[in-house]
């Protein structure tokens, strides 16, 4: 949770690919580095203890108003 700008501990339950369904732990603001040496605060991340891998949804970015280069 060190990448994470805030967290709360807010269990949610929610369907996965293949209609499986997963519950998350909590959710809160991922931080990324940005190209120009500052970070980007990303709302809406959920933490999976389970994932060993961050993944990230370059749909949502679009429509958070990101642009992909």
């Amino acid at each position: 949770m060190d990448d994470l700008s805030y967290y709360i501990p807010e269990p949610t339950t929610m369907t996965i690919a293949g209609g499986n369904q997963i519950t998350s732990l909590g959710h809160g603001r991922l931080v990324m580095p940005s190209l120009d040496r500052g970070s980007e605060h990303l709302p809406g991340a959920i933490l999976l203890l389970s994932q060993k891998d961050r993944l990230l949804s370059l749909k949502q970015l679009e429509k958070a108003g990101y642009a992909l280069k």
